[in-house]
């Protein structure tokens, strides 16, 4: 499990859960068109929340690649962006925060310390 912007998403490492309900998942928490959730989903074909927040890697190619192309009516446009954005900064920032326990698990097991006798 992950907290992604104060939601719990599971992360499975092989395809157990379907692409489209975590993107159905994170669409609900911050208020997504549905076009966009789809659009993720099936045209975009991320399988993870961890390989859709690496396909944005600058903010600008949110709207250019994805907003764009789902075609939302002009003036929900700039709104649906934000929120995608929000979204991706939100998983980069539980990414990061999963990698931290990771490593603060690792370093306090060194395994290469001789066993005392």
């Amino acid at each position: 499990m992950i907290t992604v912007g104060g939601l719990q998403v599971a992360t499975p490492q092989q395809a157990a859960t379907p692409a489209k309900s975590i993107f159905e998942e994170l669409g609900k928490a911050f208020a997504w068109d549905s076009k966009i959730v789809k659009y993720v989903s099936e045209t975009l074909g991320a399988t993870s929340g961890e390989e859709f927040a690496l396909m944005f890697p600058k903010p600008e190619m949110v709207d250019s690649d994805l907003i764009k192309k789902c075609s939302l009516p002009e003036e929900t446009q700039l709104v649906q962006a934000a929120r995608v954005r929000r979204a991706i900064q939100a998983w980069q920032q539980a990414m990061e925060a999963e990698a931290v326990r990771k490593r603060e698990a690792l370093a306090g097991d060194d395994l290469d310390d001789p066993i005392p006798q």
